[in-house]
């Protein structure tokens, strides 16, 4: 009986012992994720569909383990805001791999530090996404999962010799450049291309201001000849207050323009 005793008594203190380094290691671990933007001309307030939008995560850990494993997982919360991955966005590890990977429901990391990974718009809209960050080791999930927060809109934009066109979603929560309560115009700068007799090329650009419609073809008012090379600016700008505008531009936008 007494053997008995001693033999649950030492089997309660291990697994107290095992459950506390279970806590510590779920205290050992933190995650932060922050946009990456490289380019002055690719920033947060004016993504593209097809845009590799670059994020930066930094994982500090004071454990060593050669079987840990990191996994970064979005979690479809709610039908709206985007949320269905290879369906309203991608999430790679680099900026050329285009594929649909219909059967990766996370990414993962091997080691601490920091860590560069994408996310994709595939359509336009307005996104708000939460991510699980979790720790595996030997395939076996580590604590509670890290939640963490990602907003950010897209837009698709179409350029024709003629017009452009600005989609900002479908969906009722889709609003980036949709809120009617704000007036907004656009600011354009169009670069055309011509030939002379002898072959040689030469450019023609002007700019142009008038009222934006989202949603719908903006037609220009001036067209010169020639082909049309490019927009080399779109702005779009919206009139917060009477002393105080804000501006989204989209730069080197090509004819029928897609980026996907």
């Amino acid at each position: 009986m007494k053997k008995e005793v001693i033999f649950i008594f030492v089997a309660i203190i291990f697994l107290v012992a095992c459950n506390k380094d279970k806590d510590k290691n779920t205290e050992k671990y933190q995650v932060t994720v922050k946009e990456n933007f490289t380019s002055p001309f690719k920033q947060l307030e004016n993504i593209q569909v097809g845009d590799y939008i670059p994020y930066q995560l930094t994982i500090t850990d004071s454990e060593r383990n050669d079987n840990i494993e990191y996994r970064l997982a979005p979690i479809n919360e709610e039908h709206s805001y985007h949320q269905k991955i290879w369906v309203d966005f991608g999430l790679y590890l680099n900026d050329e791999d285009n594929a649909i990977h219909k059967e990766k429901s996370y990414i993962s990391f091997r080691k601490k530090g920091t860590h560069n990974f994408y996310i994709r718009p595939l359509m336009p809209g307005s996104f708000k996404h939460t991510y699980e960050f979790q720790k595996f080791i030997n395939g076996e999930a580590i604590g509670n999962p890290i939640k963490l927060f990602i907003t950010f809109n897209a837009v698709k934009i179409t350029v024709d010799r003629t017009y452009f066109k600005i989609d900002d979603g479908d969906e009722p929560t889709d609003n980036y450049l949709s809120t009617k309560e704000i007036e907004q115009r656009y600011e354009v700068k169009v670069v055309f291309v011509n030939y002379d007799n002898e072959g040689r090329i030469f450019y023609n650009s002007f700019s142009e201001y008038g009222d934006f419609t989202i949603n719908e073809k903006n037609y220009l008012k001036f067209i010169p000849e020639g082909n049309l090379e490019r927009y080399d600016s779109l702005g779009i700008i919206q009139k917060i207050s009477d002393s105080q505008n804000f501006v989204i531009t989209y730069y080197n936008l090509k004819p029928n323009n897609s980026n996907f």
